[in-house]
């Protein structure tokens, strides 16, 4: 699965408020995922890389924007805690004061930096069956009407 396919099969599953002009949701919720993938080991590690893969595509999609853009705005020598400072703060005046070039290179980049530490994985083809395994398990949870809740296992 390339990374323009899962953003479109991934925005078919985003149900959330005002979707469209949201930033806030996909944001904490990546804030969220990133800390619980950290977290995770074994074959929890990528379940949680998927939920971090939606969210990045969630907040990619709200910029009007596809992945592979904001992989092109990555950053190395920012540390954890620079990524995460960055998107809040981007998110935080983007909603405040309306979305500039500046604003959106910064969430774009923490988005960026977010992917490559937590879904790229050690392979194209590693990434590409954690993607899928995120979709397919989006579209079962959406086909039996639980997309909204909490759990990993619903």
């Amino acid at each position: 699965m390339d990374l323009a396919t899962y953003q479109t099969a991934s925005r078919q599953t985003a149900l959330y408020p005002d979707r469209d002009s949201n930033l806030w949701y996909p944001t904490l919720g990546l804030i969220g995922e990133f800390q619980e993938w950290k977290l995770a080991t074994g074959d929890d590690k990528p379940k949680e890389a998927g939920d971090v893969a939606w969210y990045c595509a969630q907040i990619c999609s709200e910029l009007k924007t596809d992945i592979d853009t904001a992989l092109t705005h990555t950053n190395p020598d920012l540390s954890e805690a620079e990524i995460l400072m960055l998107l809040a703060e981007g998110v935080k005046k983007w909603h405040r004061d309306g979305g500039d070039d500046t604003k959106r290179t910064n969430i774009l980049t923490a988005v960026g930096c977010i992917w490559t530490t937590a879904v790229q994985q050690a392979t194209i083809a590693q990434t590409t069956d954690l993607l899928q395994a995120n979709i397919d398990k989006l579209r079962d949870r959406q086909a039996r009407g639980v997309l909204h809740g909490s759990g990993d296992n619903r």
